[in-house]
Formats: C-alpha cells, structure tokens, sequence
C-alpha cells in the first residue's frame, strides 16, 4: 500500500503520519490535509438535516482519553480503548496510536478537536459496533445543510502536551473565532473585585413584562436541548429552565444592554465580571439562526461591552464548556474559565472535582484560557486536598469561607503575607503516564499533575481512589468512603514528569534535579528517568518541587527550592546568576527570591559541602522581615 506524505483515506482506512488511525472509513467522508501531520474531517449527506450524525471508521485497540460534556455546563474525563467507550458530547479525544507507552518519545499521539462549522458545531460520539461517529447540528432546525467539510480538525505528534498546543495555533489561525492563550495576558498577583451576573442577565434570563427592560425587547422561549445533552446527567437547573422558560434579550439589542450593565458595574468600582450559565444559549438558538449564531452575537457583545467598560478587559467565564464558548474567547486580555464544576462543602467525605477534572480539563482549556479551579472551603476536610491543587494548577486562588472563618495553616501554604500568591506560569495539566488512566476508579492509579515555575518544575500527586466516582459510568454513583479502609497506594515521581524542564534549565545544567517532598520534607538528587517513591492514603496528597542542578565552574552544584512553607516553593524563585572571582578562586551565587520565610536550596561542593542535613545537603535559612523581594548571595 502506498502511504501518503499527508492525511489521506486509502483502501478504506485513515492514515496519518504512515499509520492507519481508522478503518471501515465510509465513502462520505471526507479529509482536508493542513500539511503533513493534520486534516479537517468532514462528510457529506444526501439528505438536508439541521442535526446529522455521520460515521467515521472503526477504533479499537487504542487507548484514548475523552473530554466530554457530562452536564450541559461542564466537561470531564473518561479513558478506555475501544470506540464503543467514547461518551456522546465529546469535545476532545486524544488517542494513543501505537503499542508504545506515552512515556516514550517513539508514540504517536492524534488529538481529534470538534469544531465550529459555519452555522453548525460538532461533537464525537462512540457505537457498540466501535466506529467513531460525529455529530454536527445546528440548533435551528430552518438551518439546514448536506455537508460539514469541516467539522473535526485531526493531528499527530510525537509529543502529546506541544501536540495540543500545535493544533489550537492551528486552529487559530484556520478559524480566526478564537485567540489562543499565548495571545492573552496572564493573571495579575493582585485581588480584584469582579462581580456575577449570567449571560442572559440572570439564571431564567429577564423578566418580559418588565418597564424598565422593555428596551431590549426581551421574550419568553423554552429551551431545547439536543440529543447529546439529554443523554447526559440529569440536571435540575436545566429542568427549571425547560420548565418555566428563559426571558432572552433580542440579540440586536444585547450590546445595549451589556453596556448599561457593566458602566453601572464599573461605576460601583467592580474591576471585571464573572459571567455564569453561557451553555442556556444553545439550547435557545431556534428562530435566531441556530445556536452557534446566537452565541457569537452574545459573545461579541460581551467581549466589546467588557473592552469598553473595563479597563483592564477582564472576564472570568462559567458554565461554558461548550464549543460555541470555547471557540469564541478572541479578544480579552485576561480571560479565566472556569474549569471545573462547583465546590460542595456538605459532601464531607469524597472528593470533590476539582483536581480530577481541572487538570484533565486544561489539556484544551489551558491552551485557549486561563483556567479557573474554582473556590474551596479552607475549614474542610478536603482543604488541604483543595489547596495543593490549587498550588500546581496555575489558577486563583478564591475561598468560600464566611467572613473570619478561615484557616489559617491551609492558607498560608498558598497566599503570601501581601495576599500575592507562588501562581506557575500554566495550566496544570497530567503527567504522562496519567493521560489513559484512570485516577478515580482503577484502584491502582494515582493522580500526578505537573507545571512550571520560572526556574524550577512542580508536581502534585492526589490519591482520589475510593473518594468518589465518574458519573455516566457503571459503578458510577458517587457515594462516601465506607469501611475498610483502602490501603495506600504507591506511585513515583521523577523529574521527567515535568514537561519542557530543559527550557527552563539553563546552559549550566547536566541532567540532574533536586526533588523535594512538602509533606516528608525529603529531598533527593535524581536523573531524568530516576524516581522518588510517594505512598498515599485515599483523600491525601505531596507535592514535589523540581529543581534541576546547576553546575558552576565543575566544583559547585546548587538547585533553589526556596519558600519550604509553601506548597509551590519553587515559584519564589524569580532569577539565578553566578559568577567567579578569579583573585580568588571563590564562586558568587546570587538568586532573587520573593517573600520571607524558610528558604531551602541544595548546595554541594565536590572540595567542600554546605548544608543544613549533611545526609540531604540541604541549606535552610530564615529570611526576617515582610514580603518582599530578597537578593541572596553565597561566597564559598
């Protein structure tokens, strides 16, 4: 058989990169190459329909992990290896193609991502014959069409965190909907005051019959959800919604009243808005065009009221995890997502989502927005669960406490003396060896997510075995830990758990890292592939700063682990210089670390050794005073 140098279907299969992905591929499909390693996907019908659902080809033998809607607001994970276990409403799918473990750099990972198609939007779908299928609908059913040429972008790599990457600047560039988050702002360390209202006003919209909103022209209309979300968890609120229906602003008029909400916002010093329930609009886009065409007009008037009203342009966006949402985040500077359902602080004993979905979540989130975990309860028994997620996911960090009620031992791990907080530079996301399993349910696997700080890598390892459950699955009903209690489980760190290290190493490293344990307080010196072994309890969890080694002058090795009160120490470390002196053969290492506190580094001289532990030659020192940034410097 002759391979194609690009994506191309070839005696009934898919190939891409030289390997077949799919089989059975239909005649009706159709493959629009990007180049050599990526394609849209498309079908064509002989029938006009407002909602198709076209197969692809059969997939099985693959392991693959599923971002899917299992609410109308919210994605979360599912892992399997055959088709027939992708969820209806999946959004993302990355697959392991190849017998290779992803830990090996020799895997080809495709991520399939479903798209906007003009008026339509698209989502993957498994059958128990293990075909993958995509659904494409417009929400309008007077919008109609034969064709989506477009509806699944498809790409492969070697390298499954810059594979995602790669496609979303694709994407970008190919759809020109969306700005990805290289073209966004991060967050600022400060506080700021944002307040809430929901895209069509409030949770049920606007009232019709009101005088004063008599100007928009708003309309009573009863939701519509499609096939894929009534497949989905029952929810109550959408319940209510269908109910007793939804008062809608006229589209035209939207921009209209945006502005008057956020300049009255933003005369009662409110800095920029949390905006809830976007995802009502899809189910309200009959008449308007469909539901994709409804949500851009939303969103733009949302955007540009935002830009005109704010000054720092800022949006935290909520219950969005749709497409229409997700593919129309174009123009904020600074725009959160919130990537996780809500906080429960009456479910005492499970875990509540937040680390289970928001680092599986920011696998596409994180390469569009800045994703948003959520509040906690800092006087909960999960709290510390809670605070360690925060501290890796590279997200705020906001509570629900009442007023005066906090704790004060979770918060000063994460919240600095100013009230800055040690935030990593992105999204966190899962290890490697975490992507196709299962941190939940298995019983075996530990959940391990990873980030970066500016000179050093961090990674959150979470035992949420027997704290819970996925909804949508057998055996899924969430319930709380019951007696026996389940033993700990084991699992490993190494530095090569950190993706893109060596980015951030510098020329002056060899290989070699300095890991330290928060809750141990070990610290050992590994090589890339060598591990540190984490023992932990249902419901408990470490965090591991990765420092690499840097090597002076041959003699002298040294790694910054810096702030060892905070979960995220290594994010203290805002700059390293050495230099030396040849009068007198002496070496001057100088870092700039933030805030005070107790300050840790690994120091070793082949001639002479400076530590604090001789067994770990770690250095600790107390640096007095506020929170500030401190210069310091060793002479040896």
């Amino acid at each position: 058989m002759t391979i194609s140098a690009t994506p191309s279907i070839r005696d009934g299969s898919l190939i891409m990169r030289g390997q077949v992905v799919l089989t059975g591929v239909p005649g009706n499909i159709t493959v629009k190459p990007l180049g050599f390693s990526s394609a849209f996907i498309g079908a064509t019908s002989e029938t006009p329909r407002s909602r198709h659902v076209f197969t692809v080809g059969v997939l099985e033998g693959c392991r693959f992990l599923s971002l899917f809607r299992a609410k109308i607001w919210w994605m979360m994970p599912r892992v399997g290896d055959s088709a027939d276990k992708i969820p209806p409403e999946t959004q993302m799918l990355l697959v392991e193609a190849g017998e290779k473990s992803a830990l090996e750099n020799g895997v080809n990972c495709d991520t399939n991502s479903d798209l906007l198609d003009g008026a339509f939007r698209a989502s993957l779908l498994g059958n128990s014959a293990n075909e993958l299928q995509f659904c494409v609908e417009s929400g309008d059913t007077n919008v109609q069409t034969t064709h989506s040429l477009e509806a699944v972008f498809i790409n492969s790599a070697h390298n499954p965190f810059e594979l995602l990457k790669e496609s979303i600047k694709i994407l970008e560039e190919q759809k020109g909907t969306f700005s990805g988050i290289e073209n966004k702002k991060h967050l600022l360390v400060h506080a700021d005051l944002y307040l809430w209202h929901a895209l069509a006003g409030y949770w049920g919209g606007v009232l019709p019959s009101s005088e004063k909103l008599k100007k928009y022209n708003p309309k009573l209309l009863y939701p519509v959800q499609s096939d894929g979300n009534v497949s989905d968890l029952i929810d109550m609120a959408m319940d209510c919604l269908e109910k007793y229906g939804v008062g809608l602003i006229d589209p035209r008029r939207v921009h209209d009243f945006y502005d008057d909400l956020h300049s009255y916002l933003a005369k009662s010093s409110a800095d920029g808005v949390k905006v809830d329930v976007q995802n009502t609009l899809e189910t309200s886009g009959q008449g308007y065009g469909g539901r994709v065409a409804l949500t851009r007009q939303y969103q733009e008037a949302l955007e540009q009221s935002i830009a005109r009203n704010f000054k720092e342009n800022d949006i935290i966006r909520c219950m969005s995890h749709n497409t229409e949402s997700i593919y129309s985040c174009s123009v904020q500077k600074r725009v959160q997502l919130q990537g996780v359902g809500g906080f429960h602080a009456s479910r005492t004993n499970i875990s509540n989502p937040t680390s289970r979905l928001g680092g599986f979540n920011s696998l596409l989130l994180g390469e569009i927005v800045v994703p948003d975990w959520d509040m906690f309860y800092s006087k909960h028994n999960t709290a510390g669960l809670h605070a360690a997620a925060r501290a890796v996911g590279g997200c705020s960090v906001y509570l629900s406490d009442k007023p005066g009620n906090y704790d004060f031992n979770i918060l000063r791990k994460l919240v600095l003396p100013d009230g800055s907080v040690l935030r990593a530079r992105c999204a966190g996301r899962p290890t490697r060896d975490c992507l196709f399993k299962d941190p939940v349910m298995d019983g075996e696997s530990l959940l391990k997510i990873w980030n970066l700080n500016k000179l050093n890598g961090v990674v959150g390892v979470f035992n949420c075995q027997g704290a819970g459950a996925w909804p949508l699955k057998e055996g899924g009903q969430e319930k709380p830990i019951t007696a026996p209690i389940r033993p700990p489980i084991l699992g490993h760190v190494r530095p090569l758990d950190v993706e893109l290290l060596e980015d951030i190493a510098g020329d002056n490293w060899e290989g070699d890292s300095a890991v330290y344990a928060f809750h141990t307080g070990s610290l050992r010196a590994l090589s890339r592939r060598e591990t540190v072994e984490v023992w932990l309890r249902t419901l408990s969890c470490e965090i591991c700063t990765i420092s690499p080694i840097r090597v002076f002058d041959r003699d002298v090795h040294f790694a910054p682990i810096r702030l060892l009160d905070m979960h995220n120490s290594g994010g203290a470390v805002e700059e390293l210089t050495h230099r030396t002196d040849p009068s007198c053969e002496a070496v001057d290492g100088s870092e700039l670390t933030r805030a005070a506190g107790h300050s840790g580094a690994r120091w070793m001289q082949r001639k002479r050794s400076f530590t604090y532990s001789v067994e770990d030659k770690l250095l600790t020192l107390k640096l007095p005073g506020e929170c500030r940034f401190w210069d310091v410097e060793a002479v040896f």
